[in-house]
């Protein structure tokens, strides 16, 4: 097996856990790697589709690339006979497009966390506040950093 950082190994764990969750309620008890393409494509095809947040959420478009990865990982170190990637798992391939498709068009996808500048009214603020000037050390500092590297004036 080769060696992995630890983010990359827990990551396939846990999506792991959530396919083998999901096929023994589909009653499939088989290790994915002994189960034959023909078979595994239509499972991971509706685990795909049907896969949600244990709170019923939609996950974001791009945890299941990382689901398709560490799945594909996994069936590579037990030396499946195909790629996720290979024709023998375009059902799965083109539920996994139309899937992210879907959520896109749901909203998902628009990096909702994702930082955003700060409006000239907002840095006036800053300033008018004391939380941009010289105030401090610290404050003096960071004021610096700020002018370096903000991307708008």
């Amino acid at each position: 097996m080769i060696k992995r950082n630890k983010p990359t190994v827990n990551c396939t764990k846990r999506d792991l856990k959530l396919l083998y969750k999901w096929l023994v309620g589909k009653g499939e008890l088989r290790s994915i790697e002994n189960i034959p393409h023909n078979k595994l494509d239509p499972f991971l095809s509706e685990f795909y589709i049907t896969l949600k947040k244990e709170n019923g959420q939609e996950y974001e478009p791009g945890t299941f690339d990382g689901i398709r990865a560490s799945i594909e990982r996994h069936l590579k170190d037990k030396e499946y006979s195909h790629s996720l990637r290979d024709k023998e798992f375009n059902l799965s391939t083109r539920a996994l497009s139309a899937k992210k498709v879907q959520l896109k068009k749901l909203g998902k996808g628009h990096k909702p966390n994702a930082s955003r500048a700060v409006s000239k009214a907002e840095e006036d603020l800053l300033w008018e506040q004391g939380q941009l000037g010289d105030g401090t050390p610290r404050i003096l500092i960071f004021s610096l950093w700020y002018k370096m590297f903000r991307t708008t004036w």
